[in-house]
């Protein structure tokens, strides 16, 4: 399976500090500064549109880590659901 399978851009909505990552034309997650977050140097949240999984996937220390861990949901998520990436 190739690496990177979601296409991060940057969110353009009024209000938002963030990124929204794109698997072909749906976005499906979202990463972004919550300041009113309670874990202390974990400032950045992930959240997910996927089917079957929680929509608050947790607060992370950079928005890189954020990113990581995504790729991983995603991966894991597609096993279980039983789909390949093509090229």
């Amino acid at each position: 399976m190739k690496d990177n399978l979601i296409k991060w851009e940057r969110d353009t909505r009024k209000y938002s500090n963030g990124d929204s990552g794109k698997v072909g034309k749906y976005k499906f997650f979202d990463v972004y500064f919550d300041s009113c977050s309670y874990n202390k140097n974990k400032y950045y949240k992930l959240t997910c549109n996927l089917p079957g999984l929680n929509s608050d996937l947790g607060n992370y220390g950079s928005i890189e880590i954020a990113k990581e861990r995504a790729e991983d949901i995603l991966k894991y998520w597609m096993e279980v659901v039983g789909m390949k990436m093509l090229d």
